[in-house]
């Protein structure tokens, strides 16, 4: 046999609805389908503890479900959206909104926005989805939901079922309002639940975000491991390099985390570099934003550590001498000496002529001189281009082409 289809709200109706007699359900009707689901009958209907919540039906007339909520439930409060709040929300005002146009349309948040990000799980906002714009509201810890006359007993077991469930997803103690938002800012398919997550997160228990950093770098969506790589007091720029060394991260991820580095200015750090930061001088063909960025990076961490020049690349120690001065300049001009090709003598000739420090046209002179003797180029080899301005390296014609 096949699986039962599951029948909508409204087809449960249609289904059960009272026979050709037109007689309305019972009392009686109703009560003995709510105790199938574990309800306790008392005088005015049936009641149910579970997880801490208290949920009574009250079958009178129109049955009325009230259930207390306990713990962070208690900070906030839902219900149908009003129409002028949905359209203050058209111009940018409005109440709480968690960024999804699907559930911020129907819903009508206040109250504690850690709270709502915390309980706004994938199947709590489907459920406020379903049931919100059916008049379920909470307030002040109370979830209220009223079903209208002729409900039938069926339809009615079946929905407050449903509403059972609800109570327990949205009951959640203050004690584990962190572990939750961690685990949402991790893994919610949503960024902007996941970026709320974080937030809050860090607003209500910062000292948390250290405690679950292991949990976090490896976060679904990369804005979120950025977000944490910026707001952590130590360990951040390893999940910087990270996502900058990541090849599979769109490039506009990875520019704004070399530029968040290039923000950070450390404590000097003597002796040998840390080795994700070797690695980072060291990378090359990044593009023009990323090589800009790790540019400024790289000036910022030297004018503390000058010994990081010793772990640049020729690429980035030639963006260096475009933008340094000074001691550093020399530093700069020194290791293209030791390490530079052939490439690095267009940067490096102005260096050595006009109206410069003689300590500093000593030291481009020098690098220039242990360049050519490295590559093989004779410095009568070397000579000014004039067209464009720009420098070039000429190799003398062959011999049979002489007089």
């Amino acid at each position: 046999m096949g699986r039962r289809r599951h029948r909508s709200p409204e087809e449960r109706r249609q289904h059960e609805a009272p026979g050709a007699a037109g007689e309305a359900p019972t009392h009686r009707s109703r009560r003995s389908a709510l105790r199938s689901l574990g309800f306790k009958v008392y005088k005015g209907g049936v009641r149910l503890r579970t997880r801490g919540a208290s949920l009574v039906v009250e079958l009178d007339r129109a049955p009325i479900l009230r259930g207390k909520l306990p713990g962070v439930a208690q900070r906030l409060h839902l219900g149908p959206e009003r129409p002028a709040v949905g359209l203050r929300r058209l111009v940018g005002l409005g109440d709480l909104r968690l960024g999804l146009p699907e559930l911020d349309l129907r819903v009508c948040f206040q109250g504690d926005r850690g709270a709502l990000v915390a309980l706004a799980t994938p199947p709590v906002r489907r459920a406020l989805i379903a049931w919100v714009p059916r008049g379920l509201t909470l307030a002040d810890g109370v979830l209220t939901q009223v079903w209208p006359p002729d409900v039938t007993p069926g339809v009615l077991r079946s929905e407050v079922y449903e509403l059972v469930q609800l109570a327990r997803m949205l009951t959640l103690r203050p004690e584990r309002l962190a572990p939750r938002l961690s685990r949402i800012a991790a893994s919610d398919d949503h960024e902007a639940i996941a970026l709320a997550a974080l937030q809050q997160l860090a607003e209500h228990d910062p000292v948390r975000l250290t405690t679950y950093r292991r949990f976090l770098i490896r976060a679904h969506h990369p804005t979120v491991r950025l977000q944490l790589a910026q707001r952590l007091k130590s360990g951040g720029e390893d999940v910087l390099i990270e996502l900058v060394l990541d090849p599979q991260l769109p490039s506009k991820i990875r520019e704004r985390a070399l530029q968040a580095l290039a923000e950070e200015r450390p404590e000097p750090q003597p002796g040998t570099a840390p080795q994700h930061i070797e690695r980072l001088l060291t990378l090359t063909g990044l593009g023009p934003p990323l090589d800009e960025a790790l540019a400024s990076l790289a000036l910022a961490r030297i004018s503390d550590a000058p010994h990081l020049l010793a772990h640049c690349s020729e690429e980035l120690l030639l963006a260096l001498l475009r933008r340094c001065s000074g001691s550093t300049r020399i530093g700069v001009i020194t290791h293209l000496g030791d390490r530079g090709t052939p490439h690095s003598l267009p940067e490096l000739l102005p260096l050595t002529r006009g109206m410069l420090r003689p300590r500093l046209k000593e030291a481009a002179s020098q690098a220039r001189d242990r360049i050519i003797a490295r590559g093989g180029v004779s410095g009568g080899e070397i000579s000014l281009a004039t067209e464009g301005g720009g420098l070039a390296l000429d190799t003398p014609p062959p011999e049979s082409s002489k007089p």
